[in-house]
């Protein structure tokens, strides 16, 4: 039944073969984690530098929408701010996204007017203003550097 003639590799072969593949595969995780962990730490520090300011902040109504204006300076010399986001919650926790300024770009020590529009029959509670910087070529969202303004401080223009 058995040939006892040929052999199989030996148990010891086998044993370090797999030893290696665990080995290869811990290996393969821990790069990866590293790669995964050093771009988060990388885009948060990046967004933890912007510094910028929001100012004359003003609300017109034209016809069934709001305009929402303000100026926006950006404080640091070597930090170009790409664009920002800028939600409208109302009374009832809904939040509406006002994404047409992503690309409104801001040099260091550069200032500019920006505007944008909500409709006009929702309840707002807050403006909320974030900016976006460029990591490596890609877009970040700095939410943790959000400016919120509440609805009933906001004047008309």
């Amino acid at each position: 039944m058995f040939n006892k003639k040929k052999k199989g590799m030996s148990e010891i072969i086998i044993a370090l073969l797999m030893i290696l593949l665990v080995i290869a595969t811990i290996a393969a995780i821990l790069f990866w984690n590293k790669s995964v962990f050093s771009k988060l730490t990388s885009d948060s520090k990046s967004c933890s530098e912007i510094d910028f300011t929001i100012g004359d902040f003003c609300y017109e109504v034209i016809g069934e929408r709001i305009s929402l204006k303000f100026d926006v300076r950006n404080e640091l010399e070597d930090k170009e701010i790409k664009g920002f986001s800028v939600f409208a919650e109302d009374k009832y926790g809904n939040i509406q996204a006002l994404s047409n300024l992503a690309d409104e770009s801001i040099a260091g020590f550069e200032s500019k007017s920006l505007s944008t529009e909500v409709f006009s029959n929702v309840d707002l509670a807050i403006v909320r203003i974030s900016p976006h910087l460029e990591v490596e070529g890609e877009d970040i969202l700095c939410d943790n550097k959000d400016t919120i303004i509440k609805w009933d401080t906001i004047k008309p223009c």
